[in-house]
């Protein structure tokens, strides 16, 4: 259907796996597409819905990949909301929507790499909320956004060549001379860094304590004062780098997190999990000589 501008609305089949490349490119006819009941479609291809003047579209409910450049310069898009099982977002596959505003990759635990130009030139982007577990960020990838400030998850391990204007705030999650982080901004100058302490991701209940270097009961109680959380609603705990001591009571008091020290020891403090709580250490090693004096 490639360049078919008096198409404006398709019904779609049940028994449709996937949409090839350029199926529906510069069909400047089509203004909304629902795909929410299509249970089978698991793949959108390359440059499928490119230059079309979509405002809406709702993507099938199990979907896995988005090619390259599948919905660029979609000028009248608005918003879209990405499932939870995609995978994959294929390099431009939203560049030069001029109209997005917003971009939430929460509720995407399986996206580990926004590739290079994937939003270039959505000059009306405002708010993007990364994906929890991002290991890379492509050239390009945020450029020409109007993004005053993003959080970077402390799993991005790669971080490309002006990959969001120079005057973005990036909110991270590890010290300043964290060597385990020292290579991911290698290639970055001109931004401003924020290094934060901790931080508490609500979809996820997970809490991040990046630079405090001793942990303890205090701490941990002003924390969720903070957050305005209290200990039951914390389900996982990450521990980054900037973290040398971790108090012998530090977590003994709280609900889901009482028994935390002995969780970490028994799993070799890789990571642990129940259905009450789990734990993260990013730098395990630290913490052996700790354990193994202090937990029974």
């Amino acid at each position: 259907f490639y360049d078919c501008t008096q198409l404006n609305q398709v019904y779609w089949s049940s028994s449709i796996k996937n949409i090839g490349s350029c199926a529906f490119s510069l069909c400047t006819g089509l203004t909304y597409i629902d795909l929410s009941a299509n249970t089978g479609i698991k793949e959108i291809q390359g440059s499928a819905f490119s230059s079309t003047c979509l405002c809406t579209i709702d993507l099938p409910p199990y979907l896995e990949t988005i090619g390259d450049s599948a919905f660029s310069n979609c000028c009248d898009l608005g918003s879209i909301s990405i499932p939870s099982t995609v995978t994959y977002i294929g390099a431009q596959s939203f560049s030069e929507c001029v109209k997005l505003n917003s971009i939430d990759f929460s509720d995407c635990p399986y996206i580990t790499s926004i590739p290079n130009k994937a939003f270039l030139g959505c000059s009306q982007l405002g708010i993007v909320v990364l994906p929890p577990y991002l290991e890379s960020i492509g050239d390009n990838a945020f450029l020409n956004t109007r993004l005053a400030s993003v959080d970077i998850p402390a799993s991005v391990k790669e971080f490309g060549v002006q990959s969001f204007n120079s005057e973005t705030v990036l909110n991270v999650d590890w010290l300043e001379n964290d060597t385990d982080h020292t290579e991911v901004f290698k290639d970055v100058s001109g931004y401003t860094i924020n290094y934060r302490k901790y931080t508490f991701n609500e979809y996820l209940g997970s809490l991040s304590i990046a630079s405090e270097t001793t942990i303890t009961a205090d701490f941990v109680t002003e924390i969720l004062s903070k957050i305005g959380k209290n200990s039951w609603d914390v389900s996982s705990l990450i521990i980054g780098n900037g973290v040398t001591t971790i108090d012998e009571g530090a977590f003994f008091d709280y609900y889901n997190m009482k028994n935390i020290i002995k969780s970490i020891l028994i799993c070799y403090i890789i990571y642990y999990k129940t259905s009450s709580c789990s734990l993260i250490i990013c730098s395990c090693d630290r913490f052996k000589s700790f354990l193994t004096c202090c937990v029974p």
